[in-house]
């Protein structure tokens, strides 16, 4: 399971599996910020837009890239856990339906 960012309000940045860009989803190097808890944190609330200077400064550069990567929605939605098969667009390949297929 993973989480697709909406909020950002209910993942926490060090110990939750949401960068999708990962093996495990999870941030590989960080200069863990105590300061820093939950992925809303990193969200600038007025835009609903990544942080960018504080993610650039506070992750390794390779975590960085892959959290701005990271698509934020238009407007502001709940955060929400996946099956990590699942599409986030429309049209990609989901594990999860290739499953209910065979039934």
């Amino acid at each position: 399971m993973c989480w697709r960012v909406g909020s950002g309000k209910h993942i926490r940045i060090w110990n939750e599996a949401w960068v999708s860009s990962t093996e495990d989803y999870m941030i590989q190097l960080s200069k863990i910020d105590q300061n820093l808890v939950y992925v809303l944190n990193l969200i600038e609330q007025n835009s609903n837009c990544w942080k960018e200077e504080l993610i650039r400064s506070t992750f390794h550069p390779e975590d960085a890239e892959r959290i701005l990567w990271i698509p934020l929605p238009i407007e502001q939605k709940t955060d929400r856990l996946l099956w990590r098969g699942e599409a986030s667009r429309i049209g990609e390949y989901n594990k999860l339906s290739e499953v209910f297929k065979q039934y």
